[in-house]
């Protein structure tokens, strides 16, 4: 719950290093730097209180649920790319997966003007479900196939008031959701949000996140069919696979591995391949999450 918390505005981090010019020089011609490596922390592809797609929405939401950070209406820790505290409540989630500059709570969201309502049967991936009565947000994620239930996060709320973030599943014809009556719930879309619907089922467990330094081409295989579209900026993954080099014909830059994941454009979008190659600041053959960490073999 985060209706009593006060606001507190987005701090902004110390400019990082610098990519240096001869980096810059090679993506001038379209060349992934994917051979050279930099210390800097983990880039993002929106600013603060700028347009924001689903997908990042989505994997800014997957960082803090793999974290779990502890729920306090007064504490506020880093996003995934050190560009902003956000507090560790339940709006205080939607805000930080928004990436937006201010840290409203359940009631100052409404009032802000950065949300529209939409009709709940509208939701979208990285939309939010508000109940001001009880001061409890969750962020919706994906319906399922029966287009009632659908799958969410949550941060604090249910039995306790204070679980950490969770992914799980309800519907706003059950009785209750989140620990509150489903009923008190009214759906709101950040007016930034870009896009359409996103990508297919929504992260949690057994995701990792990653980097694209541009959009990447999505395949139904490895070296298969072109399919869709992998936004730039941070993105999930479930695994990496070996398969056919990218870009063919052995070029100075290139990667044998392909990602496993969800498309936001394309169709299908959902576990589809994309180039380990579009992989931000990386080796040639190299996998990595923004933690530096190989990504799971599929």
């Amino acid at each position: 719950m985060s209706r009593r918390a006060f606001i507190q505005p987005a701090v902004a981090r110390p400019p990082g290093r610098r990519r240096a010019a001869g980096i810059t020089a090679l993506a001038s011609f379209g060349l992934a730097p994917l051979a050279l490596l930099w210390t800097a922390g983990p880039a993002h592809a929106s600013d603060i209180g700028g347009a924001i797609s689903r997908s990042e929405v989505i994997a800014r939401a997957n960082d803090w649920l793999n974290r779990a950070p502890a729920y306090s209406q007064t504490t506020y820790i880093w996003d995934v790319g050190h560009t902003a505290q956000y507090r560790t409540d339940c709006q205080g989630f939607v805000d930080m997966a928004w990436h937006l500059a201010s840290n409203p709570n359940t009631d100052g969201i409404v009032a802000s003007g950065l949300v529209d309502q939409i009709a709940t049967s509208d939701l979208q991936p990285g939309d939010e479900l508000d109940d001001t009565a009880d001061g409890h947000a969750i962020l919706f994620d994906q319906w399922q196939p029966d287009h009632v239930h659908f799958s969410y996060f949550t941060f604090g709320g249910g039995a306790s008031g204070v679980a950490p973030p969770s992914h799980t599943v309800g519907g706003i014809n059950d009785a209750n959701l989140a620990g509150w009556p489903a009923s008190h719930y009214t759906a709101y879309r950040y007016k930034h949000i870009d896009g359409g619907p996103g990508p297919g089922p929504g992260p949690g467990p057994g995701t990792v996140n990653v980097q694209t330094f541009a959009k990447a081409p999505g395949f139904d295989a490895p070296g298969g069919t072109q399919t869709g579209t992998l936004n730039q900026g941070l993105n999930y993954v479930y695994c990496r696979v070996w398969g056919p080099d990218y870009p063919a014909g052995n070029p100075a830059q290139h990667n044998h591995y392909w990602l496993k994941t969800d498309l936001d454009s394309g169709n299908p979008t959902r576990n589809q391949y994309v180039p380990a190659y579009f992989l931000k600041d990386e080796g040639n053959d190299v996998a990595n999450d923004v933690n530096g960490v190989a990504i799971p073999n599929c």
